[in-house]
């Protein structure tokens, strides 16, 4: 297995877990993998999730999903919002305009 496929596999599971959940160690989450997975891999996917703020290395401890979690998780669709409403606004559309879509949105409504 490549770190990037394992990387896709636990950020599912760390996204699922919530905000503060104790990880499977390295040598756990190999083992569970099998014969495909040497530990190497396991501490680079680990390692990149580190780097996106999504996992907390606390030493002896152990890893962690970081605290923030909720909001990391959002990001994405943060994005795809902000970008949707500035095309939106630009194209005339005023505030109450989306508000407004946004209500009739929530309740399955359309105009």
């Amino acid at each position: 297995m490549t770190s990037e496929r394992l990387v896709a596999l636990l950020r599912r599971e760390v996204l699922n877990a919530g905000p503060n959940a104790e990880l499977p160690t390295i040598r756990d989450v190999a083992h569970a993998i099998g014969k495909d997975c040497p530990i190497g891999t396991v501490q680079r996917a680990y390692a990149m999730l580190e780097d996106e703020g999504l996992v907390v290395n606390r030493g002896q401890r152990g890893r962690w999903t970081a605290a923030n979690l909720p909001t990391i998780r959002l990001q994405p669709a943060i994005a795809l919002l902000r970008d949707a409403i500035q095309q939106l606004c630009e194209s005339g559309y005023s505030e109450q305009d989306l508000t407004n879509a946004w209500r009739e949105a929530r309740q399955g409504k359309s105009s």
